[in-house]
Order: C-alpha cells, then sequence, then structure tokens
C-alpha cells in the first residue's frame, strides 16, 4: 500500500524551499561575477528545486505498507530498505490528525503508538482519510481487515463495504459548550507565554511603535510612566489570554468519545480534526485531575493513559486522551461505562490514620519554629531582616495545612483497580489495573516507624508513576495491601513478602 499521491506536491513544498534556499546561497558564493551571478543563481536554485522533487517522487514509490491480520508492515527507505513489522496486539493507540490544510483535501496524518521498541511511535502523513479509518478499525480487531490492495479506488470500495458492517458505536460523553467555555477561560497557553515576553520588552521602555497605531500611542504618551507600564502589561496579558481561551476553543470544539465493544473512540476540533482510538485493554493509568478552585466548583478533568515500555519495563511513550473539563458527576458517569469501579465518593477512600494528621501537625509547627528562629537571629545580627515576627502568622497555619494535607489523601482497593488520591491544591486521584503493576514497594522512615505509618508506591510503565501512592498507611495494614496486590498482579495465592526500604 502506497501513500496518497498527493505526498509528492505537499512534501515536496517544504523540501524544495529549503533546498532551493542552499542552492541559492551556493550560487551567489560561486558566481563569478556580477553579470553571470543571476543565471548562475537561478541554475543553483532551479537545481535543488528539481533536486527535491526527484526526491520526493522516488521516497513516494519506496515507502509502503501492508496490513496483515496481525501485523503492520511498513518499509521505507531509498539508498537502504528498512522493513519494521508491528504486532497488532503491541500498538496502544491510532491517532488521526487532519490539519486545517489537509481536511479540505480529504488527507490525514497517522501517529502510531507502539508497545516498546527502540523506534517509538512512527507517523504516515498524507493517507487518505479513508484508509487512515481503514488502519484505525484494524488496530480495534474490526473484521474485514486483511486486504492489502495497493490500487486506491479499490481501497475505497473496500472501506464502503466495511462500513456498512462495522458494529455500532454507542457515544458516552460529549464536551458540553458550558465545560468548553469554562475550560477555555481558565486555561492559559503557551501563547501567553509569548506575549508576555512582549510585554517585558515594553517595560524595559524598548516600544515597538511600529506595531501601535499613532492615536492609541499618543493617548498612551499623555499618561504617566507608571501608568503607561501598567496599562501595557494589562492590556498584553489580556491579548495573552484571549488568544489562549481562542485556541483552546478552536481545539476542543465537537470533544465527542464513543465506545465500541471494548474501544474507545474519540475525536475533536473545529478546523484541524483529531481522531483516534484507545482499546481499554491498553489502558495503564486513569487520572482524575480537580484544582482550586475548579473543585470547589465541581468541575475536574479525566485522562486515560497508555504507554509503550521496552524490555527493562521502562516507559518509552506515552499516549494519554484528556477531557479537558466536566464536572464531577460526569466524570464518574462516564468512569462507570469505561471501567468496572466501585464507589469514588470521599467516604469509601481510606484516608490515613489521625495519628499521621498528628505527625503532620508537628512537622509544621517545626519548620514554622525554625523560620522563625532563623529570622529573629538575622533580625540581630544583620540589618537584612527586620520584621522577623511577620512570619509568626505560620505558626497558625500549620495546622490548618497538615488537616488539608491529611484529608486529601488516601487509597482504595477497588475490585480490579488500585485508587490513590494526593494534593490539596490540586488533587489527583489515580486508578491503576491490577495486571499494570509492575512492582510495589513498602517504605518506613523513621518518623513513620515512630508512629507506627508506611508508604506503598505502586510502579506502572509510565512516565510519571510517582502520583501512584499511598502515604502514610498503618503499617500493619500496609503489609495486608501489599500481599493483595502481590496476588493481584501474580494471580496465585502464594506469594513472597513485599521489599522493604527504610
Amino acid at each position: 500500500m502506497k501513500l496518497h499521491p498527493a505526498t509528492i506536491p505537499l512534501r515536496s513544498l517544504g523540501r524544495a524551499a529549503s533546498l532551493g534556499f542552499v542552492c541559492f546561497l551556493v550560487g551567489l558564493f560561486l558566481s563569478p561575477g556580477a553579470n553571470a551571478s543571476t543565471a548562475l543563481v537561478v541554475l543553483w536554485s532551479s537545481l535543488g528545486v528539481c533536486v527535491a522533487l526527484l526526491y520526493e517522487g522516488i521516497r513516494y514509490f519506496r515507502v509502503g505498507y501492508t496490513l496483515t491480520p496481525e501485523t503492520l508492515r511498513i518499509t521505507a527507505g531509498i539508498l537502504s530498505r528498512r522493513t519494521r513489522e508491528i504486532p497488532r496486539h503491541r500498538i496502544q493507540s491510532v491517532d488521526i490528525h487532519q490539519s486545517l490544510f489537509l481536511r479540505p483535501a480529504g488527507l490525514a496524518t497517522i501517529r502510531v503508538e507502539t508497545a516498546g521498541g527502540s523506534h517509538g511511535p512512527f507517523t504516515l502523513e498524507y493517507v487518505s482519510m479513508g484508509e487512515a479509518t481503514r488502519i484505525r478499525d484494524w488496530q480495534c480487531g474490526v473484521p474485514e481487515r486483511q486486504c492489502t490492495t495497493t490500487v486506491h479506488g479499490r481501497e475505497q470500495s473496500s472501506n464502503a463495504g466495511h462500513r456498512g458492517s462495522a458494529t455500532e458505536s454507542e457515544t458516552i460523553f460529549t464536551l458540553k459548550r458550558t465545560e468548553l467555555i469554562a475550560y477555555s477561560i481558565t486555561s492559559v497557553g503557551p501563547g501567553a507565554v509569548i506575549l508576555c515576553g512582549i510585554a517585558l520588552s515594553f517595560i524595559s521602555g524598548r516600544y515597538p511603535r511600529g506595531l501601535v497605531a499613532p492615536e492609541v500611542y499618543q493617548l498612551g504618551a499623555t499618561l504617566p510612566k507608571t501608568i503607561q507600564t501598567e496599562v501595557l502589561v494589562v492590556a498584553f496579558l489580556v491579548t495573552a489570554w484571549a488568544l489562549s481561551a481562542g485556541l483552546h476553543t478552536v481545539r476542543f470544539t465537537g470533544f465527542r468519545l464513543t465506545r465500541s465493544q471494548d474501544v474507545l473512540h474519540y475525536e475533536h476540533g473545529l478546523y484541524g480534526r483529531y481522531s483516534g482510538t484507545i482499546p481499554l485493554e491498553n489502558l495503564q493509568r486513569i487520572t482524575i485531575a480537580e484544582p482550586i478552585p475548579l473543585r470547589w466548583l465541581g468541575y475536574g478533568s479525566l485522562q486515560l493513559e497508555t504507554a509503550g515500555s521496552d524490555g527493562s519495563q521502562q516507559a518509552t511513550e506515552t499516549h494519554a486522551l484528556t477531557i479537558p473539563l466536566a464536572s464531577r458527576k460526569r466524570i464518574d458517569v462516564l468512569l462507570g461505562k469505561i471501567a468496572p469501579l466501585g464507589g469514588l465518593d470521599s467516604e469509601s477512600i481510606e484516608s490515613p490514620p489521625r495519628r499521621a494528621k498528628t505527625r503532620y501537625i508537628l512537622t509544621y509547627l517545626v519548620a514554622a519554629g525554625l523560620g522563625l528562629v532563623v529570622a529573629f537571629s538575622l533580625s540581630v545580627t544583620t540589618p537584612v531582616v527586620r520584621d522577623w515576627y511577620a512570619l509568626a502568622p505560620a505558626v497558625l497555619i500549620a495546622p490548618i495545612a497538615a488537616h488539608l494535607k491529611w484529608s486529601n489523601r488516601g487509597y482504595q482497593l477497588q475490585r480490579q483497580y488500585l485508587l490513590t488520591r494526593d494534593g490539596f491544591w490540586h488533587r489527583r486521584t489515580c486508578l491503576v489495573p491490577y495486571q499494570r503493576i509492575q512492582s510495589l514497594a513498602y517504605t518506613q522512615r523513621p518518623l513513620q516507624r515512630h508512629h507506627s505509618l508506611a508508604t506503598l508506591t505502586a510502579d506502572t510503565a509510565s512516565v510519571s508513576p510517582a502520583i501512584l501512592t499511598a502515604y502514610d498507611v498503618d503499617a500493619e495494614r500496609g503489609n495486608e495491601v501489599c500481599r493483595r496486590l502481590e496476588r493481584q498482579m501474580c494471580g496465585r495465592s502464594g506469594t513472597t513478602e513485599p521489599s522493604s526500604t527504610t
């Protein structure tokens, strides 16, 4: 199977521009004189464009792929040929992206995430949308995907026949307009950072007058210098926020999540369209993020994560589908449709013992006291610190902070998932299937041993496993949980004792 014929002109545009510019510089350097310089420069530039077109033409005929019932075989290379075979069960997800320029032409870019290997994911550019859908359905195990046609007309007829026999899908989540607006106005993208840099240039006194209308600049010039700076900074921050909100709105418009048997399908985007699949058997982790103040309003975000791993069980790539914002009630309903879960309410989650809160209070009080002692010593010996007593409120805040830390921590053993929760300002609730746990760590630090507490950490084939931690559980209960998790991981009753780290 070949890429779409439009690959040649589309890829040639960028390559011809870069190679033609290099040849243009070479022509300038080799020009013998003013009379011959123009013709020689044009000759070298034309040569660069022709080489780019020839290269992309040869590349088009040398790159191909074949779908068999169980593998995806990719062949590439102009001088040296390389063939790569990927088993279907090793593919974690298939993403389809239609940019603003490719969507009218019916073309798409496919990104295939694999579980393991040193090459990581691979990308097929400029594939017809029908062929992209065919590859996605093949990865999901949909029948009638054993065709290895090489003619684009036969591809289309096969795709049409397949759509009629495809299994029906159920829409399990759609992003509401109010949720999209709330997410857009509460999120800041990279564009804000760029505009803030421009605002800093204003503060430093380098006013780009050419970018500002004369009337606006003259109006601003009548204001005092300090007010001018403040007005310009606020104006650019508001512009950055508006730009970020617009980008998020365009990206997540039309967000829809459907389920067909044991496969999730998602799509979103107003101009550029994003779509893909995640087989439920490949889920590595489910994360619910609830930052303040959205948590107080009953909102949060949901992330479904898959990850590839190499032979050493270390994560190589991570693919995550994020539902940007939804009410907690809708998230709980969605989780019930994705995975068999028990209750996720606060009462069903096992919090650390109350003696753990006592330890937090003592730790925070000691830290606040040491801060006061250091501040007082500096105020006596140096003129750097004067109002050392300004840190005194920290002593009163310590018990409140300790209680908030204790109340937002906990864990729960579901029927098929381990659940952990942590964080006050940005609370994260994480669910991991038992079969995805790679190793367990049972840790007791000196203060934890004194209070008969322990920390349990479950490591998975994921990039950021730190949140899979149950802090300050009862020591005996921790050993019992470790033994139960090991039985779930190994699928047998007889297991060894968990490892202990001090």
